[in-house]
């Protein structure tokens, strides 16, 4: 799954990325408004009512993650990364997120009033994750069999 909440995001050449919570038969929620945040109009629409994942190459060009590396190097260039920030002053680096909404909060991502953040609570979310994780295909929820 994409984590598209995260202010900058890496992925290794081997990665696929995707919200499959439509094709699990539930919402994505919060992660609505941050996808189309990033990815906006129909490429984010796409993403989000198909539920289909993209490799690491396309998530690039569509602007879901920043960087892509080989994956033997994830670790050591996440790391390498966030060392290069790091060494940014710590006041400039508060003033960005303090000074402007879109670090700091996410806007327009904000979660809406009433959306819950996860949906596992749902009745046989969970199964369904456990087929997705081993890469079974989810049987649908009751009510959208016909």
């Amino acid at each position: 799954m994409l984590e598209v909440a995260q202010d900058l995001r890496i992925a290794s050449d081997r990665s696929r990325l995707g919200l499959p919570e439509v094709t699990l038969g539930f919402n994505p929620a919060y992660r609505i408004a941050r996808l189309l945040d990033i990815v906006c109009g129909g490429r984010g629409r796409d993403l989000l009512l198909s539920g289909r994942t993209v490799h690491a190459s396309e998530a690039l060009r569509l602007g879901l993650v920043n960087r892509v590396v080989a994956a033997a190097t994830l670790e050591s260039s996440a790391t390498a990364w966030a060392a290069e920030i790091a060494r940014s002053p710590r006041a400039g680096l508060a003033a960005d997120r303090a000074d402007h909404p879109r670090v700091a909060h996410g806007l327009p991502g904000r979660r809406a009033p009433g959306l819950r953040r996860d949906a596992s609570h749902e009745p046989g979310a969970r199964a369904r994750i456990a087929d997705l994780v081993a890469r079974r295909r989810p049987v649908p929820p009751k009510a959208d069999r016909p």
